[in-house]
């Protein structure tokens, strides 16, 4: 439970699995899971049918423990607890060889070094800055080197503890430089709006708000609040911290302007690279394996175009419905078809959906007297939260009668030709193996 909490599971998914591995391994085993926390029981083992006790009984006594753990998302770590959940409530595991394969799971090193990450924070950053933010290739140039920097204060904050202040600190600083380079340096040039933005994406509350939105979702308000809240609280602390330093860049004057111009669609050919860029630098700072890639990068890019281009055809208000119900389903068809759980999956395409970056844009707003904006820009992040909620819930309910019946029969039905081409081959190559002589030859032909 603590290794499915720490590496970004979410509370429904901690306490079903876990409760499942429990009855694989003849435990009884109860666990109620929030964000940063579990309670845990466990109890007697089991009896087989026969009424003898197993040999479970040697391992789990009567006890109920309350246990603190951390919060994040590794999507290798993450797969493998679930993997091997999965195979402890089948059955397949004793709770010595589970407990065993999970210790090795823990302690096992982050899959990319040290300097492919600190890349990852400045590639993220100007790629974000010109795929989500409008930005220009000199703002994308300059949420580069913010980038490079947040990822040392994410180092710096993982080796010293800086308790909730590592937020405010970037944010403040990159507002300060960048508010500075555009008043007095290149002036019009520059959007402080892109280049600030795309440097702190990272740090935006986007996983919280996804894990939130996942957890109401599960029917599991109070864990999901609890997210939400959480995420409101650093929306606030970034927000703060831009409209303090872009005042301290600009000489005490309001931040009255973002600085960015109108920007028409970029080319597919300044798209693509700019996604291959995010996706990328996600896939690192997540820590998805290879295995992961093709799946992830093929939910995230249906993400990315629906989010794209459904406004045209569903409207605002119903194109995240559709992108996050999109998201969804090709999720839980890939874990289907694959048989390997997929909620990293769905966490990195609602990524591409969540509007972290409103909630900071809506807390400067506030922070800077423009009450106006700062109620849109909150209210527009919630809404877009529910919208995410309802997406998720409808592909919810329509995975669930397609994984029993259409979608085994129509991959059978897809499958079938090349079953049959197969089982031809087969027969093929026993025929000339039991009748070498008819075999044709090769310096004949």
């Amino acid at each position: 439970a603590g290794a499915l909490t720490a590496f970004g599971a979410p509370t429904t998914r901690v306490e079903n699995l876990c409760e499942a591995a429990g009855k694989g391994m003849l435990l009884r085993f109860d666990v109620a899971a929030f964000p940063s926390w579990f309670l845990a029981r466990t109890s007697r083992s089991l009896q087989d049918q026969a009424g003898t006790p197993t040999v479970a009984s040697a391992v789990a006594e009567d006890a109920v423990s309350l246990h603190k753990v951390g919060s994040g998302l590794d999507g290798s770590r993450l797969e493998a607890c679930e993997t091997l959940a999965k195979e402890a409530a089948g059955g397949r595991l004793t709770p010595t060889e589970a407990d065993r394969r999970l210790v090795a799971i823990v302690d096992e090193k982050a899959l990319y070094p040290l300097w492919v990450q600190q890349l990852s924070f400045g590639v993220c950053g100007g790629a974000c800055a010109l795929l989500f933010y409008g930005g220009s290739f000199a703002d994308m140039a300059l949420a580069t080197v913010g980038g490079f920097f947040t990822g040392f204060m994410c180092w710096l904050a993982g080796k010293y503890d800086m308790g909730q202040s590592l937020e405010f600190i970037c944010a403040f600083m990159i507002a300060l430089l960048n508010r500075a380079l555009v008043t007095y340096v290149w002036q019009s040039e520059l959007c402080f709006f892109g280049a600030t933005l795309g440097a702190l994406v990272w740090l935006f509350p986007g996983l919280s708000i996804t894990n939130s939105v996942i957890e109401v979702a599960g029917q599991s308000p109070i864990s999901g609040t609890a997210r939400m809240f959480h995420a409101l609280m650093i929306a606030l602390s970034m927000g703060f911290g831009l409209a303090l330093g872009s005042r301290a860049g600009n000489l005490g004057s309001r931040l009255t302007t973002w600085g960015c111009k109108s920007h028409d669609a970029d080319p597919w050919y300044i798209q693509a690279p700019a996604f291959l860029g995010v996706f990328f630098s996600f896939a690192v700072l997540l820590n998805t394996s290879k295995r992961q890639m093709p799946a992830a990068m093929t939910v995230q890019l249906i993400s990315y175009l629906t989010a794209t281009y459904s406004p045209a055809v569903f409207g605002n208000d119903a194109a995240t419905v559709v992108s996050a119900a999109a998201v969804g389903l090709s999720a839980n068809f890939i874990e289907y078809v694959t048989k390997r759980p997929g909620y990293s999956n769905v966490v990195g395409g609602i990524l591409f959906l969540v509007p972290g970056s409103m909630g900071v844009r809506g807390a400067a707003a506030i922070v800077d007297s423009d009450y106006v904006s700062g109620t849109q820009f909150g209210v527009g992040m919630l809404l877009t939260a529910l919208s995410i909620t309802i997406g998720l819930a409808l592909a919810h309910a329509m995975t669930a009668p397609l994984r029993a019946a259409v979608v085994r029969k129509t991959f059978r039905w897809f499958m079938r030709p090349a079953v049959h081409l197969s089982h031809i081959a087969r027969m093929h190559s026993n025929h000339h193996a039991a009748h070498p002589a008819a075999a044709p030859d090769t310096k004949t032909a």
